[in-house]
């Protein structure tokens, strides 16, 4: 039973990752909690390539679905966390809105709480979806080990 993935989706989903990376450099923020979300979104991105270049191994191609499945859902949190950033692009990005009051309000509302919120909540789905991801790897990666080894 295929559901039909292609390297497509795993394409589209490191682009994905590379998007939100982007928009986290631009939002600005504490340099360490950048450089913890960005690296753990470096290792989503390894963990997807990883995935996209698994070969079926005979009688395992469920379990080869349901990793692939687990991996390109992780594409659900980061699609929010852009959305959620892109409540606030006129007033964070360049060229801003048109009241000035109002930008500086939504900055200062997505320094205070927003950005760190939405930071947090971002990482530890990122850390679930590895956990889940690379569990499932050293599993089917143990169930295609040969019987001799």
């Amino acid at each position: 039973m295929s559901f039909g993935f292609s390297v497509g989706d795993f394409i589209a989903a490191a682009d994905l990752i590379a998007q939100v990376v982007s928009a986290l450099r631009e939002a600005g923020g504490s340099a360490s909690q950048h450089q913890h979300i960005t690296n753990k979104l470096g290792f989503l991105d390894r963990a997807i390539r990883d995935v996209n270049r698994l070969k079926p191994a005979e009688g395992l191609e469920a379990t080869l679905e349901a990793i692939k499945t687990t991996a390109l859902t992780c594409q659900l949190p980061l699609l929010e966390f852009l959305e959620n950033i892109r409540r606030y692009d006129n007033s964070l990005g360049p060229g801003q809105s048109s009241g000035v009051m109002k930008d500086v309000f939504l900055k200062m509302k997505w320094q205070v709480s927003k950005k760190l919120e939405a930071a947090m909540k971002l990482e530890a789905e990122i850390v679930a979806y590895l956990g889940a991801i690379n569990l499932l790897l050293g599993l089917y990666k143990v169930y295609t080990l040969p019987a001799n080894s």
